[in-house]
């Protein structure tokens, strides 16, 4: 989790703790069972207890983090009949931030979302998938971003980390899982593609496609 351990200097503290937990999560190096501890957070933060157990506290609220007696705070597990439902409002939240960044105008909001693009398309087949997979979720993460609303970002916030922990969930079931460096370029090339046209009722079903047909691939394996 180390390399997911940014800086959390700006206020409010407890906001930033959850922030590194939840990108620890999206990033794999926290999985689903994983203990969060406290103490260990607060060295590697080099801040108080305060603030990381605040962070905790509203993450177990939120039911991505869990409390057990004898094993303390642990990342949650999603059940199977959850896990679709979490794919499903992920979904309908990209679609609705996709046509809020159209109805704005798309110019200026994309350059991002094209250079991530661009790193996809250079990845090497030696890239570590950690990598591959930190560029995808930051192409979603700047979606939201560019869509201008706070509300749908703070939704969004709350449902993607059990979309990630459902697939680090599956890749641990697959321990021959082998991410398509060229599909993901591929399949984010095309999300572009559709934003730059400008339609918002197609960029809105390309999104919902993009995130339902990686549900497929997990369900098969469930």
């Amino acid at each position: 989790m180390d390399a997911m351990l940014e800086s959390v200097a700006s206020m409010p503290l407890w906001q930033q703790v959850a922030g590194v937990i939840r990108r620890a999560i999206r990033a794999g190096q926290l999985r689903p069972g994983d203990r969060v501890v406290e103490a260990q957070l607060a060295r590697q933060l080099g801040i108080s207890r305060n603030p990381i157990r605040e962070a905790l506290r509203q993450l177990q609220q939120q039911g991505i983090l869990e409390y057990r007696p004898n094993a303390g705070t642990i990342v949650a597990k999603v059940a199977a009949a959850d896990a679709q439902v979490a794919l499903e409002m992920r979904a309908f939240l990209e679609a609705r931030a996709v046509r809020l960044v159209l109805e704005a105008g798309a110019d200026g909001r994309l350059e991002r979302l094209e250079q991530l693009v661009a790193q996809m398309a250079n990845l090497s087949p030696e890239a570590p998938i950690a990598r591959a997979e930190e560029l995808d979720a930051q192409f979603h993460d700047h979606l939201l971003t560019a869509c201008g609303s706070p509300m749908l970002r703070r939704v969004w916030e709350t449902v993607d980390p059990y979309t990630w922990m459902i697939m680090v969930a599956w890749q641990r079931r697959s321990p021959d899982y082998q991410l398509d460096y060229r599909g993901l370029y591929e399949d984010h090339q095309q999300l572009l593609n559709t934003l730059r046209a400008g339609e918002a009722a197609p960029a809105e079903a390309a999104v919902w496609n993009h995130i339902m047909r990686r549900w497929q691939d997990v369900k098969r394996e469930m």
